[in-house]
């Protein structure tokens, strides 16, 4: 199907295609023919596609940090840019390299990413990732969130 849709540039739905966890080929072609296409893709999408991290590297000024917090393979990336983590996002992210993110801080509710984490904790609360950190971190527990985890009940400390 790539060949197809490289044979019919024109038709490409290019905004829908920064969806698609296997468009990265097709996309870096793309970019590669003109570099002023790279407004004309959705950055936003991309930052929250798993498939295209090898992209992302490449653009870090396009990157929409929201987005990319919740990526499940940004993590490596997220961690050369800490300044740039929008905390709150990262909560949602079910990585295990999130969590252990976010354990590196859960001591110390004084410092801002807990701080943020904190003041949402229905975001933590809701994603199953976080299981174990809120078993350690009891304080940063949503606790009607957690009461409607499904999870919950195949949980094992």
């Amino acid at each position: 199907a790539i060949d197809f849709l490289r044979q019919h540039p024109e038709h490409i739905a290019w905004r829908k295609l920064c969806e698609n966890p296997n468009g990265l080929e097709l996309i870096e072609e793309y970019l590669r023919q003109d570099a002023n296409h790279k407004r004309l893709l959705n950055w936003d999408s991309l930052s929250a596609n798993p498939g295209m991290i090898p992209l992302l590297e490449k653009h870090i000024d396009m990157i929409h940090w929201p987005a990319l917090s919740r990526n499940p393979n940004a993590v490596p990336l997220l961690k050369q840019y800490r300044g740039k983590i929008i905390w709150q996002r990262l909560c949602e992210n079910e990585s295990p390299e999130a969590m252990e993110l976010l354990e590196l801080y859960a001591d110390n509710l004084d410092n801002d990413p807990m701080q943020e984490c904190a003041r949402d904790g229905l975001r933590l609360s809701q994603n199953p990732a976080a299981l174990p950190l809120l078993s350690r971190h009891p304080r940063l527990i949503e606790w009607k969130a957690l009461s409607a985890h499904k999870e919950i009940f195949e949980w094992v400390e």
